[in-house]
């Protein structure tokens, strides 16, 4: 296999192309675990519903921008934040997830499924 290496991507009329820096989907209750991903080392388990999520190979700097799906065990869909008191790094990210549609105190809760992916 080879490898293509280039500083900048961009499309046909001159604009920059930008890519996934990190993408990872994972069982976020019990013992969590990776399913699939890339450039994601591991995961650790904050407690319930919190997630930090660690990069293989770190970013160029922290300005990137997040995005993720999560879903409890009963098949519903939860919110998936970014917890407020982490600040964004170039080697990890840390998310919270909530039911919040049925939970008026936005109690943190651990998702069956969550999808992140970052990009820059």
């Amino acid at each position: 296999m080879s490898t293509i290496k280039v500083n900048t991507i961009q499309n046909a009329s001159g604009v920059e192309v930008y890519t996934n820096k990190a993408w990872v989907n994972f069982n976020g209750t019990g013992t969590i675990a990776i399913r699939a991903d890339g450039n994601v080392s591991s995961l650790t388990d904050n407690g319930n519903g919190r997630y930090t999520i660690n990069f293989s190979t770190s970013l160029a700097d922290a300005n990137h921008s997040t995005v993720g799906t999560s879903r409890d065990d009963s098949g519903y869909g939860m919110f998936l934040t970014f917890q407020t008191n982490a600040t964004y790094t170039t080697s990890a990210v840390q998310i919270r997830t909530t039911r919040a549609w049925n939970d008026t105190a936005n109690t943190d809760r651990d998702a069956d499924v969550v999808n992140l992916k970052v990009t820059r």
